[in-house]
């Protein structure tokens, strides 16, 4: 009679689903006496068992959904990103390099080298040093060569008397080129470092650069002169003055290699045709002597140096 029973589903609704029973102990297992090992028991693992099949149209019970799996930690992917960025930027530099150095100038014709590289813009070319041209037009007896450490007066002077030991024949001159590491001292600084009390004139704009320095040979001793050139435009008047202004304060005994003693005031003086201040001092030879002779602007420390060296100079 068993046999006979259907289990039937009603229209549109879903047949109930049987309840998973675990299966019963059974007695067939072999007890501890009979001699047979006997095997362990199973335990209960949900896990071990199949979902049982459902009919057709019947609705499953729903089941806890699979734990989806650990998300990647935030910077894990940060590594693989900054090893694309540099060798992307590897790249473009080296697509870079190869387009300026080896395309364009393939493409337009420049060659490695070809570019001319400028000076900056603040920078200053050193100018060559200043040459000497003597004014004299007649060659001296001799001349001689002194460069200087600086221009300061006590480095002057002695430059001049260690030259003054080579001595000459009475009445002869010898040409004193006067440099430094730039070329020929120019007149005015010259003019400054051996007399300070000049610095109130003019004379870097009464005179040219260029000057003739002389050692004038005689039985009283070695007596220096200088020969500068007036500047296009500068009066003689205007020297001339401005120097007699300052007469009291001259520092006349630093023009001599020894020293000249005590002077006297200065008095109008005369040299051929020209006009020349003078003092005397109390030394023997010792005159200093100033005037303008032509274009020239003469300093002497003897009378007779000044009346010798017109010629020499042409007039």
């Amino acid at each position: 009679m068993d046999d006979d029973i259907k289990v039937t589903t009603g229209e549109g609704m879903p047949p109930e689903v049987p309840p998973v029973v675990p299966p019963p102990v059974t007695s067939q297992a072999p007890s501890a006496g009979s001699g047979q090992a006997v095997p362990q028991p199973d335990f209960f693992a949900p896990e071990t068992f199949a979902p049982s099949p459902i009919p057709g149209g019947a609705t499953a019970t729903p089941t806890a959904p699979a734990t989806p799996a650990a998300p990647a930690a935030p910077g894990a992917a940060k590594p693989k990103t900054a090893i694309l960025i540099i060798g992307a930027i590897a790249f473009i530099g080296v697509v870079g390099s190869l387009a300026y150095f080896v395309i364009f100038p393939a493409l337009f014709g420049q060659k490695k080298g070809a570019v001319t590289e400028q000076p900056p813009a603040n920078e200053v070319s050193t100018p060559a040093p200043a040459a000497h041209q003597s004014y004299l037009v007649t060659p001296p007896a001799a001349e001689a060569q002194l460069n200087l450490s600086d221009r300061n007066y006590p480095t002057i002077i002695l430059a001049l008397q260690n030259e003054a030991f080579n001595q000459l024949a009475d009445g002869q001159f010898k040409e004193i080129k006067i440099s430094d590491a730039n070329g020929q001292v120019p007149f005015s600084d010259y003019l400054v470092g051996v007399i300070p009390a000049t610095t109130a004139l003019s004379v870097g704009n009464w005179f040219e650069n260029d000057f003739t320095a002389l050692l004038y040979y005689d039985s009283k001793g070695v007596w220096p002169v200088y020969v500068a050139k007036l500047k296009a435009g500068v009066s003689s008047e205007s020297v001339l003055g401005g120097f007699g202004e300052i007469e009291p304060v001259l520092e006349l005994g630093n023009m001599y290699l020894l020293p000249p003693g005590t002077f006297s005031g200065f008095k109008n003086g005369k040299v051929g045709s020209y006009q020349t201040r003078y003092s005397v001092g109390t030394q023997s030879g010792a005159s200093f002597n100033y005037g303008i002779v032509g274009d020239y602007f003469v300093v002497s420390t003897n009378y007779d140096a000044l009346k010798s060296v017109l010629p020499l100079l042409g007039l």
